[in-house]
């Protein structure tokens, strides 16, 4: 369960290699079946909220635009993601009213933060064998990488500002969103000017979800980060009633990152560009097999009735798993995970050196 793995990166624990959920500096690595592990305990917590009636009903069986409207609407209470609960709900309008998302400090908690990773990811974007006009989707892919397409094809989501004359322009030297703009990011349906091709804008927006660069990375046009949430005249905006109530429980902080960083709240996992090795077609089978038992056992327990229920549902599940040949398939994934703790020590040591 994808949300199983958001509660423990609150205390510094990111999706682990296979069945085995490790944390950042490395000094814990564990079994995703565990029933005292941070995993299953995100699970025992849901569980508590279904038991209370705090879980939608509908949770699962809504698509992703049912969901997303329920949050516009102000159905929800909490959202794991800004890109969520803050893109559907945190209009300006709200905000005044000092209303919307935001993100709170647990008193315990270290936040899971994957690191840039300075030789590049697994996702790669490239030109088939067969390809009929290769040349010409070399330029789109070199498009994409230019500080125009960083904006325009980039994740709104995660901070891309769109087409420069449109959503945002230069002024006095600095970026600004125009009033476009703010409408379009603020999740407002418009309709793009005929000379852009017309129609709603979301409708137009890019669908790739690609960030070829960091989106704090600097906009060579602008001298200001392609994120235009961090730009100066986006920053002088956070004076809503919204904004000063969280800052005043925030220290002044102005950013959740800004927060995050002075408060010592960050555990940032060393940026390593590491991969599994090819797959055993044995292990690849039985993972394939476990993968059914445990998501339907995760299911089962986060909706069941009582204590009892979610426990028996669980220790029915690892007997099964057990049977299916769970252990080998952990025990590929611990080695997995030793080595690429060993890849970002080594990372770690790199760039640390080249600092010095």
């Amino acid at each position: 369960m994808q949300n199983g793995f958001q509660l423990p990166a609150f205390y510094g624990y990111a999706e682990g290699t296979g069945y085995v959920m490790s944390n950042a500096d490395g000094t814990d690595a564990q079994s995703l079946i565990d029933e005292n592990g941070v995993y299953v305990r995100a699970l025992k917590f849901y569980n508590k909220a279904e038991q209370m009636g705090l879980v939608d009903p509908e949770s699962t069986t809504q698509n992703y635009d049912i969901m997303y409207s329920k949050y516009k609407e102000d159905k929800f209470l909490f959202s794991f993601w800004p890109w969520l609960g803050q893109a559907a709900y945190n209009t300006d309008a709200h905000k005044k009213d000092g209303k919307g998302f935001m993100m709170l400090s647990i008193d315990d908690m270290k936040i899971a933060s994957k690191g840039a990773q300075p030789n590049g990811t697994t996702t790669f974007i490239g030109v088939g064998e067969k390809a009929k006009n290769k040349e010409r989707l070399v330029k789109f892919i070199d498009w994409l990488y230019s500080p125009e397409g960083i904006q325009a094809a980039g994740s709104q989501t995660n901070g891309a500002a769109g087409l420069k004359g449109l959503t945002w322009d230069i002024k006095d030297g600095k970026p600004v969103l125009t009033d476009f703009g703010v409408k379009a990011m603020g999740g407002e349906s418009v309709n793009v000017p005929e000379e852009y091709g017309g129609g709603g804008y979301s409708d137009g927006a890019s669908q790739l979800n690609v960030s070829t660069v960091l989106n704090k990375d600097i906009d060579p046009r602008t001298n200001a980060p392609y994120n235009y949430q961090m730009w100066d005249s986006e920053l002088a905006k956070r004076d809503t009633a919204l904004d000063k109530d969280w800052q005043e429980h925030m220290g002044g902080a102005r950013t959740t990152m800004e927060y995050l960083e002075q408060s010592g709240k960050l555990a940032v996992i060393p940026g390593v560009s590491y991969t599994t090795p090819d797959k055993d077609s044995v292990i690849s089978t039985t993972r394939g097999q476990l993968k059914t038992a445990v998501v339907n056992a995760c299911w089962q327990a986060v909706f069941s009735k009582s204590d009892d229920e979610f426990n028996s549902i669980w220790s029915k599940m690892q007997k099964e798993v057990d049977g299916l040949g769970y252990k080998k398939v952990y025990d590929v994934d611990m080695k997995n995970t030793k080595d690429m703790f060993k890849a970002r020590q080594a990372i770690e040591k790199e760039y640390a050196s080249r600092e010095k």
